[in-house]
């Protein structure tokens, strides 16, 4: 077995020491953070060595680091010669940048005072500074990605401009049912719903009482009243209020939320869902106005100010092709179960609570 250094002892080298010490016999370890010894899975004890003139030797050394490029040039700095640089890619299991430079027969060969890289379509790339390894990350991500396809492929204009209404459920929509039937169970006793009652009906459990929430409207089951302003907002009244797509065409929703919880009867809940990723509501905007997107942090520290902690519960509904259906008005039946149903926090589509008193 050839005899090799490695430079790096962290969680890399840890993730890859098995497979490279099938392939090379490790004598010695360089770090510039410690020094000692290091008991390899083989059971062998090697020194580990802080690198400098002194302490290079003839050996090959593996770097063991994600950015080898500060490492590399670290070690031409010190004296070492190029060509006893090894770079272990290629060896698995593949993390990071690896899986994106190294994981198809591509090469990285030192050639002087220059990395050589080969990728499997051909092409060279010669890299001497940072800089021409960050854009080399970059070029092989479009390569092995071609974003201007797929964003060609899709329209100028969205297919609807009301949520996909005309062409069948709303894809927040969808997420908003789902998470109301899920939390049913406190739908319960007395309940309110803002403008309408359709929520309270077919989700709703033992309810003994319903009323609907406007701001101008005093027709009977309807409470004439503002969450913003406290306006006809009695305190301890209500077991459970639903309370869908409400908060982001308020603009003082700390106020609302006071007031919500505020209505709530002790034990009671309210059942709050908002938009992340969406378009603007024009038909909201036109006439009260759509102030707010969300996150679930947003959120959280909204509602927090007014209810304990232990009282919050929140949840988040979305992905990047159901958030990207979204906004090009396509309807919940356009996409499969699992396409709706796939949950990546980082494009939060809908954003739903329950907060308890």
């Amino acid at each position: 077995m050839k005899q090799i250094f490695v430079f790096g002892c962290g969680e890399l080298f840890c993730k890859k020491q098995k497979s490279i010490l099938k392939k090379y016999e490790i004598i010695g370890i360089y770090d510039n953070f410690k020094t000692g010894e290091y008991r390899l899975e083989n059971g062998k004890t090697v020194p580990v060595i802080l690198p400098d003139k002194k302490t290079i030797n003839k050996y090959p050394v593996a770097i063991m680091k994600v950015d080898f490029f500060q490492i590399w040039n670290q070690l031409l700095e010190l004296g070492m010669e190029p060509e006893l640089v090894v770079f272990p890619y290629r060896i698995e299991p593949l993390y990071g940048i690896e899986k994106q430079l190294f994981s198809s027969g591509e090469t990285l060969e030192a050639q002087g005072s220059v990395l050589i890289y080969h990728d499997k379509w051909g092409d060279t790339y010669t890299i001497d500074n940072i800089t021409d390894f960050d854009n080399l990350i970059k070029i092989q991500e479009r390569h092995l990605i071609d974003g201007m396809a797929i964003l060609q492929a899709c329209p100028m204009y969205p297919l609807n401009r009301v949520f996909g209404f005309s062409r069948g459920t709303p894809i927040d929509r969808y997420y908003i049912e789902k998470f109301l039937n899920e939390k049913r169970e406190c739908i319960r006793g007395k309940v309110l719903e803002v403008a309408e009652d359709t929520y309270t009906r077919k989700y709703g459990t033992n309810v003994t009482e319903f009323f609907m929430l406007h701001v101008s409207s005093e027709a009977p089951g309807f409470i004439k009243g503002n969450f913003e302003t406290g306006e006809g907002i009695e305190a301890e009244t209500m077991d459970c209020i639903i309370l869908t797509q409400v908060l982001p065409f308020i603009f003082d929703c700390s106020a609302a939320i006071f007031n919500i919880y505020r209505m709530l009867k002790p034990g009671g809940s309210c059942l709050i869902t908002v938009n992340g990723i969406s378009q603007i509501s024009r038909y909201d905007m036109e006439r009260w106005g759509h102030y707010w997107q969300f996150t679930d942090l947003s959120l959280r520290r909204l509602l927090e100010r007014e209810v304990p902690k232990d009282k919050v519960q929140i949840k988040t509904y979305g992905n990047v092709k159901s958030a990207t259906a979204m906004l090009y008005g396509m309807a919940s039946e356009e996409l499969s179960q699992k396409e709706l149903d796939d949950v990546d926090d980082d494009y939060q589509v809908s954003i739903c609570a329950v907060i308890w008193k």
